[in-house]
């Protein structure tokens, strides 16, 4: 298994910056996401990665070898495109054996490697018709057919689902997830909807206008995002300011709010918090308990008032009332909503692990 390592990477063309600073890991034989906005540099990194964009300068360690200067072809990084990007007027055998004849791979060796990798993706099938007839899913099956019969170190996979219908996608995606789990092959896949990869993802990195935001396990991106950015795109989050009243050196902060005091977590610590510094809070809806009761002395509870339950299929959303003209969002399943309805006087139960606290510079 395969540790990509990148460092200080950087791509500019034609006084355009296109990538700045770059800096993650992604762990070997782990499905990495990188994520953010359409233009925010994702494809750019991903080509980067592949050998594709030779202006890239600073460092792509890949099992512990600089892949910068290093020829796409040389580098063992397959790289599928979202429309698969496959060679038209060939047949699907005849796509996917391409690269191994590229590598100048025996005859023999070339029809068994073809003919797994087509099995791996289940369109062995196809394998004498043209790629303009497949549909998009097809086409996407045949491409990651194509990618690992090189047997690559690692797989760079490009918005893998693309416009697909949500069966497609679906079967797609556990197609992907099995083939990789079961070649245990580094997989960075680029996404604008890293939801629909949570489940099997390792870590995730967010970009924004070519710049690195965040980077890190899905918990602790998800849980402690490093600014609002971060928070929103990865959904729906509670976002407060208040100031820091006191701070340990474990992280643990206590910020001051509207309505009462927070314990929680620093985030993003580019600096340590300090008592009288300004402070962003973030909490996700799913970490706020409605209603419920603790008995430990650590959790913070905000006496609110129940604003609306609204429905949202086998959950329900809270809109909490709070003092300082403060309102929040929680979620719960409908296991927990015992005797809650609208209107009513309660408390939200809060962890301070799951209270993100970032501090103002």
């Amino acid at each position: 298994m395969i540790r990509l390592t990148v460092n200080d990477l950087r791509l500019t063309s034609d006084g355009l910056i296109f990538l700045d600073d770059i800096n993650f890991e992604a762990r070997p034989g782990a499905i990495h996401l990188v994520t953010g906005r359409s233009g925010s540099g994702k494809t750019m990194l991903g080509r980067a990665l592949a050998g594709l964009e030779p202006d890239a300068d600073g460092e792509i360690y890949l099992d512990g070898r600089d892949m910068i200067g290093i020829p796409p072809e040389k580098r063992r990084i397959a790289w599928v495109s979202g429309d698969g990007g496959l060679w038209p007027g060939y047949t699907v055998y005849a796509n996917v054996e391409f690269g191994l004849k590229m590598r100048k791979v025996a005859r023999a060796e070339r029809r068994t490697r073809v003919s797994e990798a087509l099995g791996w993706f289940g369109v062995d099938s196809l394998k004498d018709q043209k790629v303009d007839g497949l549909t998009a899913v097809e086409s996407l099956r045949v491409a990651l057919a194509r990618a690992l019969a090189i047997d690559p170190q690692m797989l760079v996979i490009d918005e893998p689902l693309g416009n697909l219908d949500e069966a497609s996608r679906e079967s797609l995606r556990e197609n992907i997830v099995r083939v990789q789990a079961e070649q245990r092959l580094t997989t960075i896949i680029l996404t604008r909807h890293p939801s629909e990869w949570w489940a099997w993802a390792d870590r995730i990195t967010i970009l924004d206008g070519g710049g690195l935001v965040q980077t890190g396990s899905l918990a602790e991106v998800y849980n402690h995002p490093a600014n609002a950015m971060a928070a929103e795109y990865l959904g729906l989050c509670n976002i407060m300011t208040g100031e820091v009243e006191a701070a340990e050196a474990n992280g643990e902060v206590l910020v001051r709010l509207p309505f009462g005091k927070l314990l929680g977590r620093q985030s993003g610590r580019v600096k340590s918090a300090a008592a009288g510094d300004k402070a962003t809070i973030y909490i996700r809806p799913e970490a706020i308990g409605v209603g419920i009761s603790s008995s430990s002395p650590q959790m913070n509870r905000v006496p609110v008032r129940i604003g609306s339950i609204q429905f949202e299929g086998g959950l329900r959303r809270f809109l909490l009332e709070a003092q300082g003209d403060t309102r929040l969002v929680a979620r719960s399943c409908l296991l927990s909503l015992g005797q809650l309805r609208e209107g009513i006087g309660t408390s939200a139960l809060i962890s301070p692990d799951h209270v993100g606290v970032v501090v103002e510079i």
